[in-house]
């Protein structure tokens, strides 16, 4: 098995090619996602009880290929999206989490995945949203110890959360319609 420092795994489309190298698809799990259309992206971060969002638009599938193609700036999330976002972080048992969602073609915000230490620093340099600042803060506010905490514990979180059935989930197939968060 080899490394490499310098290959970034970047978000692809799926082809026959990629199916057929059994051999890499065994190495490492890996996420598969419905294609959305689209080059308009949120990244929210979520600090505790403080985000900051951007948004981010790019031509590209990924965008993360070439920075010098994107256009960052900050983004102010419509309250009930922001309250959704919220909701899921807090089932998760999370106090951070940095949130990247896609907006399709209808304009409609299209949850792809939660970083529980998501990148942010790129962010700041790109648009200078104050996610350093954010970040501090949150850091001289996080309950001590931070070594074995637990936010079901400490009541951050809702017990029920961690006994959540497959059958609570939302129903039908997992397509660009299913939400993560309550409507």
């Amino acid at each position: 098995m080899k490394g490499s420092p310098a290959a970034p795994a970047y978000t692809c489309f799926v082809t026959e090619e990629v199916l057929q190298a059994e051999e890499a698809i065994r190495l490492a799990p890996a996420i598969y996602q419905e294609y959305v259309a689209g080059g308009r992206h949120i990244r929210m971060h979520v600090f505790g009880g403080r985000t900051l969002a951007v948004l981010i638009e790019s031509p590209d599938m990924d965008w993360r290929r070439d920075l010098s193609r994107v256009r960052v700036s900050t983004f102010d999330m419509p309250p009930d999206l922001e309250r959704r976002v919220r909701h899921v972080i807090e089932e998760l048992g999370l106090v951070m989490g940095v949130v990247d969602l896609k907006i399709d073609e209808e304009g409609e915000p299209i949850w792809l995945e939660v970083n529980p230490q998501g990148q942010f620093l790129f962010v700041e340099g790109l648009c200078g949203a104050p996610l350093t600042a954010l970040f501090a803060r949150f850091l001289a506010r996080a309950r001590e110890p931070l070594r074995g905490f637990n936010p079901h514990q400490d009541g951050l979180t809702h017990s029920a959360s961690t006994s959540r059935q497959r059958s609570e989930w939302p129903t039908g197939p997992p397509r660009r319609t299913w939400r993560p968060w309550p409507a």
